[in-house]
């Protein structure tokens, strides 16, 4: 039985990708946006979300992730506004390395098969949105911007024939 009330329960389970995502907050220095207020923003990623990953303490450490982006913006703003993305399938080596190249292949070629926008992540991708929240965003706090080519919405397809 795991005590969740424990120091040594958050400690191992809210780090479980094996990053402290407490030092995941970034922002952009030198960079202002319109209006004068500091913006940071989590790195967290989809299962948190979707409630899908490799166990259920990721899951769960990801969904907390999720819901303190939302504490801190409550807590800091308006001074600082806190959000956070949520990339899905982002395509590079080091997914590929840890997946293995049939897993990784077979896993792309099925994201692109049930995401409305028929793609995956390029790290472009995830860096363009980070730039939006950052710096064209003043209004914004408390978000999570899922990066997921609308994973989100997708449903098995019934494939219609045209008449």
């Amino acid at each position: 039985i795991m005590d969740f009330s424990s120091r040594e329960f958050y400690d191992s389970q809210l780090v479980a990708d094996g990053s402290d995502s407490s030092h995941c907050l970034v922002g952009l220095p030198g960079v202002t946006s319109p209006r004068p207020t500091e913006s940071r923003l989590g790195f967290i990623d989809t299962a948190g979300v979707y409630g899908t990953g490799s166990s259920i303490a990721y899951v769960a450490s990801k969904a907390a992730l999720n819901g303190i982006t939302l504490s801190l913006a409550r807590v800091l703003g308006p001074e600082v506004r806190i959000n956070a993305v949520c990339p899905g399938f982002v395509e590079g080596e080091w997914l590929k390395a840890g997946m293995g190249e049939a897993t990784y292949n077979a896993a792309q070629e099925a994201w692109r098969a049930n995401t409305p926008l028929q793609t995956t992540n390029r790290a472009e991708d995830i860096a363009e949105s980070t730039v939006f929240f950052l710096v064209s965003a003043p209004n914004v706090t408390g978000e999570t911007l899922l990066i997921d080519s609308g994973m989100r919405l997708a449903q098995p397809r019934v494939q219609v024939q045209k008449r």
